[in-house]
């Protein structure tokens, strides 16, 4: 299938996928033993944990215009992946986004996407220890005072570029516009 303005096909991708993540950590006698190592004065206290992921997704990307005047190529893509982890639950990302190339040498490309960040198996499974080596709060995810997100624009800022903010009151949204890279 084609635009009736440019030759190439619509390119399209399906797929789906099953990840399995499992681990463990095991110390020994001194490291679970508190102030015997390293001095922190805290534990380290055998860990292990699993999760699975289930994941569908498709991706469309359509020449639009090939070869006409200020339209060496327009293209336009979207793509979307619905994601399942037994442990967080369900999440839809998605992106949109073109490039227009209006003469060879020059382009512009821009993006638009959801993006989101499940935890990993240390943040799901780790106990909670006291210690020197171990934060006791994670500021992305509900820090009090000086260090939350809500309050605190560089933090709320770092939460959310890195997908991983469920107090700063919105989705991490992403867009991007550029020349050629």
């Amino acid at each position: 299938m084609t635009s009736p303005f440019a030759e190439t096909s619509v390119g399209f991708a399906i797929g789906g996928e099953y990840r399995g993540y499992r681990g463990s950590s095991l110390s020994d006698l001194l490291s679970q033993t508190p102030g015997e190592v390293l001095g922190n004065g805290a534990a380290n206290p055998d860990t292990s944990g699993r999760y699975n992921v289930y994941e569908a997704f498709g991706e469309l990307i359509v020449p639009v215009v090939e070869d006409r005047f200020l339209a060496k190529n327009l293209t336009v893509e979207v793509g979307g992946r619905y994601s399942h982890y037994n442990t967080t639950g369900t999440s839809f990302t998605y992106k949109a986004g073109g490039t227009w190339e209006p003469v060879s040498g020059f382009k512009l490309r821009g993006n638009w996407q959801r993006a989101t960040r499940s935890p990993n198996l240390a943040e799901l499974f780790s106990p909670q220890t006291t210690g020197l080596d171990n934060f006791a709060v994670d500021p992305c995810q509900g820090a009090r005072g000086a260090l939350a997100p809500e309050t605190n624009a560089a933090i709320a800022a770092i939460c959310n570029a890195q997908g991983a903010c469920r107090l700063c009151g919105s989705w991490p949204d992403r867009g991007t516009f550029g020349g050629p890279g």
